[in-house]
């Protein structure tokens, strides 16, 4: 652009120098007469002939400068075009553009197209992700039973164990002193209670044989009635002695009961998730003396939050799809089977509880998930709206 500038301001200098080398025949005898002194003199054409090889020089010159632009991109039409109006271009008159050239024929209008057949809409479902984790619903932490020392441990982190399998014994020697008084108490109650019937059946069989001798008067009334009063304290002895029975028999199971207090057993089968527990070690026997973690791979959920906005879009039994991190290829289908009462007030949002169609072996509690909640839009009209988790 700059050598094409620079030749068209070349071109319009030598236009310049040219029209001021043009000669007047009214003019250049007077002028050259009073530059050389003499208007006929013998040497007057002398200076005339040096003006028209100037006239000469230029002529080239510009003619040169012509074949270069000749040899350019730019052409003397568009050199031209620079100075002189055309005809298409519109001339501006106070300011203000002159009205466009007539158009010429307007060219062949070309045929319209053909619109293509348009494409089926293809349904998309309108779909709510939340985030959250993996959950145990049959999850608790076990700690000691009783204060004392742990005696053994029956198990290890990731066993598979049964609803009342000994997990951990504590020291229970106490308990089992208990317990060994308990079964002598036990017995004896139940040697009085026999030695009292016996008394109660013996006295019943004097009893009756009186009876007969009175009957037939050999036998005294007096010595009747009183083998009826022993008979009577005899039932009461052995009333006393069933009872006794009874106590020790209570004072048993409180013995058993507590000696198997001093064992930690499973509550329900499930895998053993931690164990900080070892023979030897002191326990307080409080809550915050966790010593085992159990959990049941077959209560596992997925809780996720959604946004607070959704809440009227979510119901029971609404179909889901969860997508675990440890599995970003593979989806799970579930259904929503709690949604939480409470809000969260900071965050937000919502949990809802997707249990899943399928339980994957390899599942673990608190692994990370997304789940999608697909919902038809409104009259059953596809949309396409995402709605992301808040917070």
């Amino acid at each position: 652009m700059t050598e094409q500038t620079t030749n068209i301001t070349q071109m319009t200098e030598m236009a310049a120098q040219l029209r001021s080398l043009s000669l007047d025949p009214d003019k250049e005898p007077a002028a050259a007469a009073a530059r050389d002194g003499s208007g006929d003199a013998e040497g007057g054409g002398r200076p005339r002939a040096r003006r028209w090889r100037w006239a000469a020089a230029a002529v080239l010159g510009l003619a040169g400068a012509a074949g270069g632009l000749l040899a350019s991109d730019i052409g003397p039409g568009r050199v031209l075009a620079r100075f002189l109006p055309s005809a298409d271009t519109p001339q501006v008159v106070s300011g203000q553009p002159a009205a466009a050239p007539a158009a010429g024929p307007a060219p062949a209008a070309m045929p319209a197209a053909v619109p293509a057949a348009a494409a089926p809409a293809v349904p998309v479902r309108r779909q709510i992700i939340g985030s959250g984790y993996s959950r145990a619903e049959m999850d608790v932490v076990l700690s000691a039973p009783l204060p004392g020392r742990i005696l053994a441990v029956d198990t290890a982190e990731g066993d598979q164990v049964s609803a009342g399998t000994p997990l951990l014994r504590m020291e229970d020697r106490a308990a089992q002193e208990a317990l060994e008084r308990a079964l002598l108490d036990l017995k004896q109650a139940q040697l009085a209670a026999k030695a009292a019937d016996l008394s109660l059946r013996q006295l019943q069989e004097d009893q009756a044989r009186l009876q007969k001798l009175a009957d037939r008067g050999a036998a005294p009334v007096v010595q009747l009635r009183t083998t009826a009063h022993e008979v009577s304290a005899a039932v009461l002895d052995q009333e006393i002695a069933d009872l006794a029975v009874q106590s020790a028999e209570a004072a048993l199971r409180a013995a058993r009961a507590d000696l198997a207090d001093y064992v930690l057993s499973a509550p329900f089968s499930g895998t053993v998730a931690a164990l900080s527990a070892q023979p030897g070690m002191v326990a307080e026997g409080e809550q915050h003396d966790a010593l085992l973690r159990l959990f049941n791979p077959s209560s596992l959920v997925v809780d996720v939050d959604i946004a607070e906005r959704n809440l009227s879009q979510i119901h029971d039994g609404q179909a889901a799809e969860v997508v675990f991190d440890a599995w970003p290829d593979q989806s799970f289908a579930g259904h929503v089977s709690a949604i939480t009462p409470i809000l969260s007030r900071e965050r937000g949002t919502l949990r809802v509880v997707i249990a899943l169609d399928r339980i994957p072996p390899e599942l673990r509690p608190n692994m990370a998930a997304r789940a999608i909640l697909r919902i038809a839009g409104p009259g059953d009209e596809p949309t396409n709206q995402i709605d992301e988790k808040q917070g």
